[in-house]
C-alpha cells in the first residue's frame, strides 16, 4: 500500500488539520448516502489519529504524517471544504495551501 507523507508537522498544524477534518465531519452530519458515511468515517479516524498526537505529553515539533492514499484524498477533501466553507484564520491559510500542495503533488 502507497503510504502519502507530511513532513514538518508541528502541534499548530496539526491543530489546523483537526479544524478542517472536523469541519468536514459536521458538513455531513444529516447525510445519509454511504459514499458520506464513509468519508466521514475515514475523517473521524484521522481526526482521532491526530488527537493522540496533540494530546500527548510532549508536543509535536516538526514531526512527519503518514497516512495511507485513502485517508490523504479525504483529508484533501477536508482541506479544500474548509477552504471553500470554513473561517480560517488569515495566519493559517498559508499552512492550509502548502497542505494542498504536498497532498495534490503526492496523490497525483
Amino acid at each position: 500500500m502507497r503510504i502519502i507523507a507530511i513532513r514538518k508537522i508541528n502541534q499548530s498544524r496539526c491543530l489546523l488539520l483537526k479544524s478542517a477534518l472536523r469541519h468536514y465531519r459536521n458538513c455531513f452530519a444529516d447525510s445519509v448516502a454511504l459514499a458520506d458515511e464513509i468519508h466521514v468515517s475515514i475523517a473521524e479516524e484521522l481526526w482521532y489519529d491526530l488527537h493522540k498526537r496533540t494530546e500527548a505529553k510532549r508536543p509535536l515539533q516538526n514531526g512527519r504524517l503518514d497516512m495511507p492514499v485513502y485517508k490523504a484524498a479525504v483529508l484533501l477533501m477536508a482541506l479544500l471544504r474548509y477552504e471553500n466553507d470554513g473561517d480560517i484564520n488569515p495566519e493559517d491559510i498559508p499552512e492550509l495551501y502548502r497542505f494542498k500542495e504536498a497532498l495534490y503533488q503526492q496523490l497525483i
